[in-house]
């Protein structure tokens, strides 16, 4: 039986091919165990991003309603700034006839101030300041009697 036990142990073949197996169940084993560690921490990482992913989702859902907002906010002022444009086109025009017109009456009493003395006198006649605030209140100061 020694002579057994003796033999194995010198039967260098045998004891090589057997360690070289049992190094690979160690290193299968190791191999194994990093593995599962790999693995756990993978499924950490994975939770880890799903909730960031989560939360940028989030944060993009609010920059998209913001701009949104932003956007019929900006489109309502191109459309009041397209209605200012016409009302004010539309006060030119209405002021430069206002000014022809103006204009038309400024000459016609220019020459009726030549050609009637009557009108003359009356438009070289001063107005009383208590009948001008009577007439114009607008056209008073604040320290008038006159003035309610």
């Amino acid at each position: 039986m020694i002579q057994q036990a003796l033999q194995f142990l010198t039967d260098k073949r045998r004891l090589i091919t057997e360690y070289a197996l049992l190094g690979c169940v160690v290193m299968i084993g190791g191999l194994a165990f990093s593995m599962w560690i790999s693995r756990a921490e993978l499924r950490t990482e994975l939770a880890n991003t799903k909730g960031e992913l989560k939360l940028q989702g989030e944060r993009m859902l609010l920059a998209e309603q913001a701009y949104d907002t932003n956007r019929k906010a900006v489109e309502a002022l191109k459309s009041l700034r397209d209605l200012d444009q016409e009302a004010f086109a539309s006060l030119q025009y209405t002021l430069g006839l206002i000014q022809a017109r103006n204009a038309v009456v400024d000459k016609q009493l220019d020459q009726l101030k030549a050609q009637n003395d009557e009108v003359k006198v009356f438009f070289s006649t001063q107005l009383n300041r208590a009948l001008i605030c009577v007439l114009e209140p607008e056209q008073c100061g604040k320290d008038d009697i006159h003035q309610n």
